[in-house]
Formats: C-alpha cells, sequence, structure tokens
C-alpha cells in the first residue's frame, strides 16, 4: 500500500489498496515490460492455464488472467485518481511488477505517489491510463493467445464501470467520477478513435434480471468448470 494513500481505502475500497506499492519500499519482481514482451507473456499465461485450468480454451485463459490484471491495476488507480485527485503514472516502462506463483498479477509498483491531477477533461483525464498502459498490454495480450481485443477491452471496461460505480456511490458525482463516467458515454476520443472503455456494462430495466450486462461476452463460459459469469450478456447465461 502506498502511505499517503492508505485512509482512502476503507470500507468497499478495502480490499484493493495493497494492490499497490512504492517501487523504492517494496522492490518489483519484475519489470513493467514483462507484460508487453512476448515470450514472458505467454510465459505467464502458460503457468496461470497449467495451475488453475489445466487443458482449458487459451483465449479464456488469457480473458481470465487480463481480469486479475486489469482488477490490480484499476481499483487503486482509480480510486486515487476520483477521491484524492492525484496522477498517478502507470505507463508499462515506468512500473514494476509482482506476480503470484501461479502467474497472476499481483500488485504494481509505482516510481513515487504522482502529483496532483491537472485540469483536464473528461477524456484526456484518463488517456494516459488507456494510451500507455492498457492499449499495449490487450495488444500484446491478443497477439500471443488469439483472443478478441474486444473482449479484454471489456473487461477492463467491466472493472472501471465497477470501481467508478463504487465510487459514486460513497462520493457522489464529484467532479473526476463524474469525467469518468462520461468517458465511458463518450464514442469517440479527441484524435476520432472509437472509444474502447464506451458503455462496457448495461443495466436492464427488468426488475427480475440481472442488474447489471457486461457488452461483450468474457469468454470464461470456454472453460466448463467455470461457466457463465453473473453479468454474462449471451442469452444462454440466463436459460
Amino acid at each position: 500500500m502506498i502511505p499517503a494513500f492508505a485512509s482512502l481505502f476503507s470500507g468497499d475500497l478495502a480490499a484493493y489498496g495493497d494492490r499497490f506499492a512504492l517501487a523504492s519500499e517494496m522492490a518489483p519482481s519484475s519489470p513493467g515490460s514483462d507484460l508487453v514482451d512476448p515470450e514472458r507473456l505467454t510465459e505467464l499465461l502458460v503457468r496461470f492455464g497449467s495451475r488453475r485450468y489445466p487443458g482449458a480454451d487459451r483465449r479464456a485463459v488469457t480473458s481470465l488472467w487480463a481480469k486479475y490484471h486489469f482488477a490490480t491495476l484499476l481499483p487503486p488507480f482509480l480510486a486515487i485518481a476520483l477521491l484524492a485527485e492525484q496522477e498517478l503514472d502507470v505507463d508499462i516502462e515506468a512500473i514494476g511488477c509482482t506476480f503470484s506463483d501461479d502467474g497472476a498479477t499481483q500488485s504494481i509498483h509505482l516510481r513515487d505517489a504522482g502529483k496532483p491531477a491537472a485540469p483536464a477533461d473528461a477524456v484526456e483525464r484518463f488517456l494516459p491510463l488507456m494510451d500507455n498502459h492498457l492499449v499495449p498490454v490487450i495488444a500484446a495480450l491478443a497477439t500471443v493467445s488469439g483472443v478478441s481485443r474486444k473482449v479484454l477491452w471489456s473487461n477492463a471496461g467491466n472493472m472501471f464501470d465497477f470501481i467508478v460505480r463504487r465510487v459514486e456511490q460513497a462520493v457522489g458525482s464529484r467532479q473526476p467520477v463524474a469525467d469518468a463516467l462520461a468517458l465511458m458515454a463518450t464514442r469517440r476520443l479527441p484524435d476520432g478513435r472509437p472509444n474502447p472503455l464506451f458503455d462496457p456494462v448495461r443495466y436492464p430495466d427488468d426488475r427480475d434480471g440481472p442488474k447489471r450486462l457486461r457488452r461483450v461476452c468474457c469468454i470464461r463460459y470456454l472453460i466448463p468448470e467455470l461457466g457463465y459469469c453473473s453479468t454474462c450478456p449471451l442469452p444462454d447465461a440466463r436459460s
């Protein structure tokens, strides 16, 4: 945990504080570049799959590995960005990582505790996170495994939405929270690219149905012992 932000991680966010650390206080076991190095990334995915889901579809294994990574990265990043309005450098070349024995991302190590966030519009606030971490990691995962980038972006978007909504429930739609919500409602980025975090989760009106549904399936159902997740959008998931 980064001491300066310890007070942010209580209640619903308590479980996420120890997923970030300062490299000066706890040395990482691997450089951030391992996340985009094909040989090293393949090694992590093979280890993850062989120990947790032997013989499982490689694409589904990669999707699940990505879920763990995004669950390590996004909750503390967003809590600090939205509650402390602090800008953290999570660029691939600026971080270190610690991986568990089975190859999952366990913690991310930062060079420093960041700086106060400069005024920015809803999209610009999150562009460094997207372009300098999510884009290269997702591209690398798709390349080594064959899983669709849409699936991986859906995993990132699902976690992004989940944490932003948690923070909104706690503090309301203060400006950084409103910016995060606005990002998910924006179809295109300022340079004209489609926004890969657009509308990641939908909230059906059906009172008897699920409260939230991903827009894109995470394909974990390809691992028979897991089946469908609780937010799966596929009709078969609720039949």
